[in-house]
């Protein structure tokens, strides 16, 4: 054992060293070994140009220097031999050799830390460089130390100014007018994702950002709501990746500034529960469902429209997860206090009674379906118009009825007008216009026509696997769908 500590110890690989004696050895150290045997390898270039006449910022750069030469591979290794020499025993080498190693992790998360503060604190044209440079850092304090709760906080932190400062802000949302204030911004970014006018509202949404951070700053909830008006966006256009991690950040944010019984925190941990949904992760959705239900309820009251989509969200996860008979009152609750609250012409009322819909066909109830899916058709027609997404969505599913029923003829020219609508507005990479193929498809295999059904079924295989994923549950249906129509295709002549 000792032996085989002296030789990494001659080799300048100190954490190496005590891994392998340790049978802990790994690819991750061994990169951390060779940062150290160049003798404290911090690039420091890119966080000394955030602020260089900042003393309190070249202080704190020196200090997280210092950290790693004080612990210099090649003092360790002089000492050790020179144990050695005076005849130490193996085990205090060994000692001496762990006590180094536990010092090397203390700089790892001592520089880690510093490293993470500056660059979070600081406004800098490099301010990307020295956020790379910080998470490099932190990912190796976390492999030194992986319980290490501050490093995976700033880990965090650092992930999600990342995400911020490479979106891609575009001219225009630079050049709003500049006397527009943060509360306007929001509210016509807001209004643009209703109208489903998705490219307008990101260039606003991008602005709420960059307005919200310089004059508020991370902490307040204002930029919580510019980053969560952001996530809405990416949600609504099929980004769910880029929009995870803008959620997260904007349901922290509200913990932190308005606390877990304010009605903004219930919202922004719907949209969450929402995202995860979408992407088939069920049982992380549940609970976040319950309690934002559960804060709608406490913050707002039963009768509150807020409270209503609350209810029908849960339904639509309950549903999703095959309790029918769990949703089926949560959705008709739902359904009345739209009803109520804000009336038969508000477009949440039609989106209420298309959901409920839904479930009635769903459940073979197809002569009770149907009026209300026409009922919430022409709602939407009348509140959102004709281009809308939502108008898509509510044509795809009385064209499904129709299909199920066997009214093919009057199916079709619904399906072909929901997939243009829903290619006009969300573009052909979002998962609803890939399940509007696969309908369209279905309803051509079963009139015959499998030739042209084909291509409708492996294109949305196409677009689940890009947008949602491989393992998504949509996409496996998918699959088992274009599998089936395979297996059961006669034969071309």
């Amino acid at each position: 054992m000792l032996d085989t500590l002296l030789t990494f110890l001659n080799e300048n690989q100190l954490i190496a060293a005590f891994l392998t004696v340790s049978g802990l050895a790994s690819p991750v150290f061994g990169g951390v070994a060779a940062i150290f045997r160049k003798k404290s390898n911090l690039n420091l270039a890119a966080l000394n140009a955030i602020d260089s006449d900042n003393k309190k910022l070249s202080i704190k750069l020196i200090a997280a220097e210092s950290q790693l030469k004080l612990y210099d591979p090649n003092l360790i290794v002089a000492q050790l031999n020179q144990l050695k020499a005076e005849g130490a025993p193996g085990a205090e080498l060994q000692k001496a050799a762990e006590k180094y190693f536990d010092f090397q992790n203390q700089a790892i998360t001592a520089a880690a830390k510093h490293l993470a503060e500056c660059a979070l604190q600081h406004e800098h044209e490099d301010g990307k460089a020295a956020l790379h440079e910080a998470k490099r850092w932190l990912s190796l304090g976390l492999s030194a130390s992986p319980r290490n709760s501050d490093l995976v906080v700033q880990l965090e932190k650092i992930n999600t100014r990342l995400n911020v400062e490479e979106l891609d802000i575009p001219e225009e949302a630079l050049e709003i007018d500049p006397s527009m204030n943060l509360a306007q911004v929001h509210k016509i970014t807001t209004d643009f994702i209703a109208k489903a006018q998705y490219s307008l509202a990101e260039v606003y949404a991008k602005r709420g950002i960059v307005l919200a951070r310089q004059e508020f700053g991370e902490a307040h909830e204002n930029y919580g709501t510019a980053l969560h008006n952001l996530a809405r966006l990416l949600r609504a256009t099929g980004r769910y990746e880029d929009a995870e991690p803008l959620f997260r950040q904007a349901v922290e944010n509200a913990r932190e500034a308005l606390g877990e019984d304010h009605p903004k925190f219930g919202t922004r941990l719907n949209n969450l529960a929402g995202l995860l949904k979408d992407t088939g992760r069920f049982e992380e959705a549940e609970p976040l469902y319950r309690q934002t239900l559960e804060n709608a309820r406490a913050a707002l009251g039963e009768k509150h429209p807020t409270y209503g989509i609350r209810l029908n969200n849960f339904a639509g996860l309950l549903k999703d997860t095959g309790r029918l008979e769990e949703a089926e009152p949560l959705y008709r609750q739902a359904v009345e206090i739209a009803r109520v609250a804000q009336g038969e012409d508000h477009p949440d009322f039609g989106s209420r009674l298309d959901s409920l819909a839904a479930l009635l066909r769903a459940t073979g109830r197809y002569v009770e379906a149907e009026p209300l899916f026409r009922q919430a058709l022409e709602n939407t027609r009348a509140a959102l118009g004709e281009e809308h997404p939502d108008f898509g969505i509510r044509l795809n599913n009385l064209a499904l009825l129709l299909h199920l029923t066997g009214r093919y003829k009057e199916a079709e020219p619904l399906y072909r007008q929901a997939l243009e609508i829903t290619k006009a507005a969300l573009g052909e990479e979002h998962p609803t216009f890939g399940t509007f193929l696969t309908n369209l498809g279905g309803l051509l295999e079963a009139t015959g026509r499998y030739e042209e059904a084909e291509p409708f079924f492996r294109q949305d295989v196409e677009v689940k696997e890009k947008s949602l994923g491989s393992d998504h549950p949509n996409t496996q249906a998918v699959k088992a769908k274009l599998e089936k129509f395979l297996a059961n295709r006669p034969p071309d002549d």
